[in-house]
């Protein structure tokens, strides 16, 4: 557990603390808190898909990208022969190349976010109330929002923002 705190410290909550973030108060502290620890996991998930990569680069020295790169153009170069379609090799393999390392690192993200929302409970969408979904896929969509970074955190915010200032706008009338 030490680990952890020591990793959510030293990788993750220093960029969070020096992002510009503008929350109103509306929100209840839970909401608030689920907001903060997903900044925070978004940022060090970012900054451990980074780390991996580059351990996989030195370690394989890129064999393993490449190994995965050349599989899957063997099969688009196939499937172009099949369907007599005229293409470049070397732009065609810059391309899947490119195209299988971001599948790779965003599936290897995914799963690192999916695994810190089940181990930490974190299930925002429940906790703001703006969509209900079962209980499992309330884990999904939080790891992937993690996933993919603060952006679509903060628009999950705003959109629960969004739906209180509604709430009271029709309470009021």
């Amino acid at each position: 557990m030490f680990k952890i705190i020591f990793m959510f410290l030293v990788l993750g909550l220093p960029p969070v603390l020096m992002a510009q973030v503008t929350v109103t108060t509306d929100l209840p502290a839970s909401v608030l808190n689920l907001y903060v620890m997903m900044l925070v996991f978004a940022t060090l998930i970012n900054r451990l898909l980074e780390i991996i990569k580059a351990i996989l680069d030195w370690l394989t020295e890129k064999r393993l990208e490449l190994r995965l790169s050349s599989l899957v153009l063997n099969r688009v170069i196939g499937l172009f022969k099949r369907w007599k379609l005229n293409y470049d090799r070397e732009v065609l393999s810059r391309n899947v190349e490119a195209l299988v390392n971001r599948v790779f690192y965003h599936t290897l993200g995914f799963a690192i976010g999916l695994v810190f929302a089940i181990f930490f409970r974190i299930d925002l969408l429940q906790a703001i109330g703006l969509i209900s979904l079962p209980a499992g896929l309330n884990f999904v969509v939080s790891g992937l929002l993690m996933t993919l970074g603060m952006d679509p955190i903060h628009q999950v915010i705003r959109w629960a923002q969004e739906k209180q200032a509604v709430k009271q706008l029709r309470a009021a009338k």
